[in-house]
């Protein structure tokens, strides 16, 4: 009877067109519905929400590829061809990846098209290429009525530009006249000379918000100032949404494609003004080569991994010169640096690496401590396989139950007692028989993936010492990458958290415990907090 039963996944997914959460468990129902009708076994469900199937970056599907290697199923489901891809490409790829895993793919709406005959294969060739046209058509369809719209200089979605609104009826734009006093004021500080940050701290010391209600910061007022809508130029599909699979605003599709239509909204920028902005702008601006060479000569080893204690936000790298014109080099509070709303004060950034780096040599990665590391960590390693054994022992437990019952049913069945209802039950547990020997080989393959033993610790941690020791900026990067959790900065403190703490209070002892941000009352307890004197790194940045 086990032989006979057909493991199954299914996978649904819905796009962002039109569609809502009801559609996957529409999808999911039918799905059902057509496995118990033809004695499939459902053991897992993978799901896609607002991913649209030209994109093959969807979680749940490519996590349904990447299981379909491990042979705990042997079919995967899709409602119909268009919610596995709409573009004939990947549909190939996938399926030629599902095949090579012995792994079935069937359309439950289009049984036809799963079928092992020549008019089968062009049937779903037919119909790959009817769902590739859909999908481009569908986005041509779009930018046709989006380009309709921009002819007559209509808003095309999403959030206006600061200082202006949307008519709710003709969809045009209207001017915002308290918002355009601040675009005004944005132009006319930085052509008087005035910089970004002196702007930004000017706007929100007077109150002013931005479009979405938030404080001004540099990037806000940069792409103010680069806007062309401001001279009263209507503008459509300027910016390439996507790059290499990115959204990114600032890179511009060819001028042939772009719609401009001068005077297709008011006008809050005159253009002497305009003309003045942009010249600063360029003669500000330092060449690229120059700002690619200052970056690759200074590399931030916290980035990342520091903080502000103050108000949370994380602490950026940033270089400059004293009255000297000594240049140095330091970590700042990124909301100090974007809108002045917090006070904490700069810190040296070669101190502060030197000190927490002398810090994990002396709190984890100091070869006295390395016989007691290596008992906690091996001891950790074999709770968690003592976990994943008692799961098993569970599981077995459960399946030994379930095999009694299909046993017993099968006796009656044997002497005659067969019936409708008993031949349903016993199907039933052979499902559930089936789901719990895929559950069994998943446990059993993650605990056979953490079996360290503790010289391959000690080789590990011995490894990173000397990597330490060598102290190169790229070695010193990876070790606070793979054992500092945060590093959190005070005006006369910091606080380092490690990942793995090992606590030296009694000749040592203590647990690998990663600290989280819901353990605050114990981090004094459970991380070192170094105290730094003001002079030595906060005051000699400031």
């Amino acid at each position: 009877m086990d032989s006979k039963i057909k493991k199954a996944v299914a996978y649904a997914r819905y796009s962002s067109d039109n569609q809502r959460f009801e559609s996957i468990e529409a999808q999911l129902h039918d799905i059902k519905e057509w496995a118990d009708t033809n004695n499939y076994t459902i053991v897992r469900t993978y799901t896609d929400e607002a991913e649209t199937g030209t994109n093959d970056d969807r979680e749940g599907f490519l996590e349904m590829i990447a299981d379909s290697k491990n042979g705990d199923f042997n079919t995967v489901l899709v409602h119909k061809s268009d919610r596995f891809a709409r573009n004939k490409w990947d549909a190939a790829i996938y399926k030629k990846a599902l095949h090579d895993n012995d792994v079935k793919l069937i359309y439950v709406m289009q049984p036809m098209l799963s079928e092992d005959t020549p008019e089968a294969v062009l049937m779903e060739g037919i119909f790959e290429s009817l769902d590739h046209y859909y999908s481009l058509n569908l986005g041509r369809e779009v930018m046709k009525g989006h380009n309709a719209n921009a002819r007559e200089c209509k808003h095309n979605g999403g959030r206006p530009p600061l200082g202006y609104d949307v008519d709710p009826v003709t969809k045009t734009y209207l001017l915002n006249e308290h918002e355009a006093r601040a675009v005004k004021l944005i132009f006319e500080m930085y052509a008087e000379g005035s910089s970004y940050n002196s702007i930004v701290r000017h706007l929100n010391e007077k109150g002013l918000k931005t479009k979405t209600g938030g404080v001004f910061s540099r990037n806000s007022i940069s792409d103010i100032l680069r806007n062309e809508k401001y001279l009263g130029i209507y503008i459509y599909n300027r910016t390439l949404r996507k790059v290499k699979g990115n959204r990114n605003h600032r890179v511009n599709k060819p001028e042939d494609q772009i719609i401009r239509i001068p005077g297709g909204m008011p006008q809050i920028i005159d253009k002497d003004l305009w003309d003045k902005v942009q010249t600063k702008i360029q003669t500000r601006s330092r060449k690229p080569g120059e700002r690619a060479r200052n970056r690759a000569t200074r590399q931030y080893l916290l980035s990342g991994k520091i903080f502000c204690g103050s108000c949370g936000f994380a602490m950026i790298g940033k270089s400059g010169t004293n009255g000297k014109k000594v240049r140095y080099d330091y970590y700042l509070c990124n909301k100090r640096d974007r809108t002045y709303e917090c006070n904490t004060k700069m810190i040296r950034k070669d101190l502060l690496e030197m000190q927490v780096l002398e810090q994990l040599e002396k709190q984890i990665l100091n070869p006295k401590l390395f016989p007691d590391l290596v008992d906690k960590i091996y001891h950790e390693v074999n709770s968690m396989g003592n976990e994943a054994e008692k799961e098993l022992i569970y599981l077995k437990a459960e399946l030994t139950k379930i095999q009694l019952k299909i046993n017993n049913m099968l006796s009656l069945i044997e002497d005659g007692a067969g019936s409708v209802e008993l031949t349903k039950r016993l199907t039933q547990r052979e499902n559930e028989k089936t789901i719990l020997v895929s559950r069994m080989n998943e446990v059993e393959r993650k605990s056979q993936a953490t079996i360290f033993d503790k010289k391959m610790i000690y080789s590990f941690l011995q490894e990173r010492y000397s990597g330490l020791k060598a102290f190169d900026p790229i070695s010193a990067k990876a070790l606070i990458e793979e054992f500092i959790e945060k590093v959190i900065v005070y005006d006369d403190e910091f606080e380092i958290i490690f990942k793995i703490c090992l606590l030296t209070d009694g000749g040592g002892g203590g647990d690998r415990t990663p600290v989280r941000k819901k353990d605050q009352q114990s981090l004094s307890e459970r991380s070192p907090c170094i105290k730094l004197r003001p002079s030595t790194a906060h005051e000699q940045a400031a």
